[in-house]
């Protein structure tokens, strides 16, 4: 995302809870192995094997629920409704019987937004114009920043304190 992009769009705020991880996926700003990572201690690491967009689509519309994947059932067609016949199918290969609790979605939303907010500010973008487009205090972008890996302030402070000798 270039700047020029980002202000074509100033007038509409960003949420986080609006944020789709599969539209994160297929843009790009998030990408498999994140998903894997992110999932890894989840039931769902072996959907993301077989199909990262599956997986995303069941973190979003599932997000913190416990599912069955069973064929028969209520919960088969509220599951099959959602994410369609052919990908419930699929899960069904995979998590036939299994019990599992989706994880909640919003740690990977907070990522995904630090790190458009990292590319705004290297951007040029005013803390204060981020901190309206994200529904946000001017302090926690400023806070937010701070932790990017590629900031070079945030490179001396980390430096600094491993070479500390106590």
């Amino acid at each position: 995302m270039t700047f020029q992009q980002t202000n074509a769009l100033e007038n509409i705020p960003i949420q986080l809870c609006g944020y789709s991880i599969e539209q994160a996926l297929s843009s790009g700003d998030i990408s498999v192995n994140e998903l894997k990572k992110y999932l890894e201690s989840s039931t769902l690491d072996v959907v993301v094997e077989a199909s990262p967009k599956l997986a995303a689509t069941v973190l979003d519309k599932f997000s913190g629920q416990r599912l069955y994947i069973g064929r028969r059932g209520n919960t088969a067609c509220r599951i099959a409704e959602v994410v369609g016949q052919e990908n419930y199918e699929t899960l069904v290969g995979l998590l036939e019987y299994e019990d599992f609790e989706v994880p909640k979605a919003d740690q990977l939303r907070r990522i995904l937004r630090n790190k458009k907010i990292f590319l705004m500010r290297r951007n040029g973008m005013s803390a204060t114009h981020i901190a309206s487009r994200f529904s946000l205090s001017c302090r926690q972008v400023f806070s937010i920043y701070g932790k990017d890996p590629d900031n070079a302030k945030y490179e001396k402070k980390r430096g600094a304190r491993k070479n500390v000798v106590i």
